[in-house]
Formats: structure tokens, sequence, C-alpha cells
């Protein structure tokens, strides 16, 4: 972890030591009233903006400070660097799928910027949530998205508005940017493992970097930092060293299996492929499950529960150190995801992915955060006993990724999130938020080919990575 070393302690908070208990506090939306009622203590009165950003997030305090004068912090001010939708898509619930682009939302890891009246108006409005518009849903998938729907409020409310000093990339304007991956020594092939990282490849965490000549005591910033449990290792994980599980059934088996055939299974020593009925072409383990159209729970708690006896009594597979259960639509590198695995201690119990969150505004504390399936279920094998001993699904059909995080949320396991994993398509996603050296996994086939997604975003470092183990 990399703090500036004057980083300025009253002004500046990273979410996991100032809400260690609020599973929400990555939406923004269900922590606002706290962060303001943190701005109200005597140390803070005289705040006038409040700064969220990310923990790859360069803020050049002095700069920041120096453009936020030139704006009326009396106003309900909602700024940042601004993303659009190319396409209606899937995580934003195929919102304004008339004109997705006329809608702008902020990139976070650029820092958005809110003054205290907007603040102020927000927290009041979430105090009586009959008035929202549109109502807050129990799911939260995109905190940046969600929260500017929020400010927006049906086009009664506030938009965001661009500043120039708020960037994607590193600008000598920029009063806050993010840190791109090659900032950081980031190679992007095989076994290779720079000194530092940030999230997107590597071990070392990049906290919120503070460049400043004085600070400005009318800033309150808020970075968005979560718990990770990273070890620095001369023994990185090799893809032979994990286990890919692959749900799929017979519907399936002509078209979705031979595109992962074709394409990313190529590289894998340890493969399973679950499936409703026995086919010995592909070949496939038949479950007891019957297939249902959506859920899986009980499929999936059978998948573990086979996987870890396997586990446990082949004496060969003793080096497994993961398992990866994906879906038969999920496109992925394997040489990413055995970098990304080498900054974590597989000896501890761990679960890994992107993360979504459920009923997180919820006052009776019942919300959770869960790893959706699509991109990909990270799980170290050390977790698989105690999994198998107390978990259940309520029906066969119950949403295996959400009743999955539930389970291991009673046993005092939660999720790690990456933004390398993801459960849509490249194009669902505005193209500064994703990665091209780093990125795990994307999800669907739909209206794509997913042979050419493989190809373009990871056939060639999966090549370089196994060309140099031959």
């Amino acid at each position: 972890q990399e703090i500036a070393p004057n980083r300025p302690a009253d002004s500046v908070f990273l979410t996991h030591e100032l809400f260690p208990e609020q599973d929400g506090a990555w939406a923004i939306t269900p922590i606002l009233g706290h962060i303001r009622a943190a701005m109200l203590k005597s140390t803070h009165r005289t705040a006038r903006w409040l700064i969220v950003c990310e923990e790859q997030s360069h803020v050049n305090v002095s700069l920041l400070a120096h453009h936020l004068a030139t704006e009326d912090y009396r106003e309900k001010l909602f700024l940042g660097y601004p993303l659009y939708d190319r396409e209606a898509t899937i995580i934003h619930h195929f919102a304004f799928f008339k004109n997705p682009t006329s809608f702008l939302y902020p990139y976070l890891r650029a820092g958005i910027a809110l003054t205290v009246p907007l603040v102020d108006h927000l927290v009041q409005l979430l105090s009586d949530t009959g008035t929202l518009r549109p109502p807050l849903s129990d799911f939260f998938i995109d905190a940046a998205h969600e929260f500017a729907l929020l400010v927006w409020q049906h086009g009664d409310g506030v938009p965001l508005q661009p500043r120039r000093y708020l960037c994607a990339k590193a600008l000598p304007s920029c009063a806050i940017h993010g840190v791109a991956s090659q900032d950081h020594g980031t190679s992007g092939t095989g076994r290779d493992l720079p000194d530092r990282h940030d999230d997107s490849t590597g071990c070392v965490s990049i906290s919120v970097t503070l460049t400043k000549t004085s600070y400005s005591m009318n800033v309150f910033v808020l970075t968005f930092k979560h718990k990770r449990f990273l070890m620095q290792t001369d023994d990185p994980t090799e893809v032979d060293q994990i286990m890919f599980a692959v749900k799929t059934c017979s519907k399936y088996h002509k078209d979705r299996v031979p595109a992962l055939k074709q394409t990313w299974t190529r590289y894998v020593q340890h493969l399973r492929y679950f499936s409703d009925v026995d086919d010995p072409t592909i070949p496939t383990i038949a479950t007891s499950v019957p297939n249902s159209s959506a859920g899986h729970c009980a499929k999936t708690l059978e998948i573990l529960q086979l996987i870890g006896d396997e586990l446990r009594y082949n004496g060969s597979l003793q080096a497994i150190r993961w398992v990866m259960l994906v879906d038969d639509d999920t496109i992925l590198s394997t040489s990413a995801l055995a970098r990304f695995l080498s900054c974590y201690d597989p000896g501890r119990d761990l679960y890994l992915g992107e993360r979504y969150g459920y009923r997180l505004l919820g006052a009776d504390g019942g919300g959770y955060n869960y790893v959706t399936g699509g991109g990909g279920i990270v799980l170290s094998v050390a977790i698989l006993d105690a999994l198998q001993r107390t978990c259940e699904c309520p029906s066969a059909s119950s949403p295996d990724d959400m009743i999955l995080a539930a389970c291991l949320q009673r046993l005092g396991i939660r999720p790690i999130h990456s933004p390398l994993f993801h459960q849509a398509r490249p194009s669902d996603y505005a193209p500064e938020l994703l990665d091209r050296r780093g990125t795990v996994s994307f999800h669907k086939h739909w209206q794509i080919d997913p042979q050419q997604v493989y190809n373009r975003w990871f056939r060639q470092q999966d090549e370089h990575y196994f060309a140099r183990q031959s």
C-alpha cells in the first residue's frame, strides 16, 4: 500500500477504515448519510466540497482547490469526467435505450466533486424514498451510473457537468486522474510479475496518491478502498494450479461448447464440463439436477461437491490451489487469471470476482455483496469443505451466485472485488473502464462472435504465456 507521506489525515478518508461494517460503502448511495454525518464533525464543518475517488486515483490537491475556487459552492453541483453508453446495456438495465449516449455518468477513478448543498439535498431525498424517481433498485451493479441516476432524478435533479481538470488519463492540467496500469510497470504477458501493481494486474494496490503544496480545509476527500488479502510471492499461481468448472447443458453443446474449445480452454489442463446429460464427445460430467432456465443453485452446489471430492481423493490434483466456476458463454484469459491470482494467498478462505450488491439500503442490515457468476467465480480450495458442509439451496432454481455469497457470508467470508472480471460483453462498458492488459473475463455471446472477442482481448497474452511454458 502506498499513500503519499503528507496525507492530511483529517480530510482524506478510506472507506474500509471509515465504514468497516458497511457492505454497501462501494455503492456510494448507501453511505451518503454517514458521509454527511462525518462531514458535520467539528473539524469538517467548513467543508464546501465532497470529493469521491478510487484507490487508483492521483489527486493534485492544490490544483483541485484552485479549480474548485472558480466554481460556486453554494449551488448544487455534480462535477466529473463524463462516461456514456455506446449502446443500451444490460448492466444499466437498458436505460435510455432510444438514445444511450444522452446520459452522462462519472468515471469514479477521475474523481467526482459534489457541493455540500447537493449532498444535503441527496441525503434528504434518501430519507423520503417515496419521492425518488425512479425508485431505488434492490440491486447495485454500477455504482457510478446508479449514483448519477439518483442525482439526475429523471431530469428534475442535477445532471453531471463535465470538467476538464477531472481526467481519465494523466495530463499536466489534471487535478485528478486515474493511474494507468503502465504507470506501475505492468507486464501484460505470462508469469512476469512487476515490482508494483495497481489492482488491474497485481499485488500492491495503490491508495489515493496526493500531490500538494498546500491543502484546502474546504475539501473532504473520500477514497473507495477495499480490504484485500494480498501477498508478495516467489511462487506465482500457474494455470495448471486452477481447476476450471464449466456449467453447461445439452441445449448448448453444439454452439457454446465448440466456441470454448476454439478459444481459452485450449490452454487449460484441468477442465471439467458439467451438464444435465452425459456427452462423451465433449466430454461432460452429468449432474443429478435437471436443467432449469434460471438460478442453477442445486446444480452449482453439486458441481462444487463433485470437484471437492475429486480434489480430496485424486492424488494427482494435490497442486490445485483454486477453482474457477464459469458459464459456458464466459470468455476469459487463463494467463490473466493466473497472474491475478498470484497476488492472493490460496491457503486462506477467499472468494473473488466482480461484485454486485443486493439490498444494501435495507434498514434490517440483511443486504450483502456477491460475486456475479457470468464473469467467473473464483474460490480458494481451502474454502470448499466448509461450504459443502453448510450451504443449502432454498430451491433448485434459486440464483446460485447469490446463495453462494449468502452461505459464505454466514461463514464470515465476503467477496473480494476486482474490476478485471466482467458480467457482460466488452461493448457493454465505456472504453475507459476496460483494462487492455489485465482484463480476466467477459460474458455472453449475444450479438458478438466469441472467437473475435477472445482474439482481440486475450489470445496474444495466452499464446505468449504458454510459449514460455513449453
